[in-house]
């Protein structure tokens, strides 16, 4: 399933493949107190890329 859409501008997708050993993965559900924190991405990056479409 998935979702249809009529914009006028494009839109994408990313994806991530590779190999990792299994006792260096990170998983989202088995988070604890005083986990790190691995961001990718610097907070807010919805928002900019928003504001740069909008030509702000």
């Amino acid at each position: 399933g998935g979702h249809s859409i009529d914009i006028p501008v494009p839109i994408f997708g990313l994806a991530v493949n590779g190999i990792i050993k299994k006792e260096n993965i990170k998983q989202n559900n088995t988070a604890t107190a005083n986990c790190s924190i691995f961001l990718t991405k610097p907070l807010g990056i919805g928002i900019l890329s928003t504001a740069l479409k909008k030509g702000l």
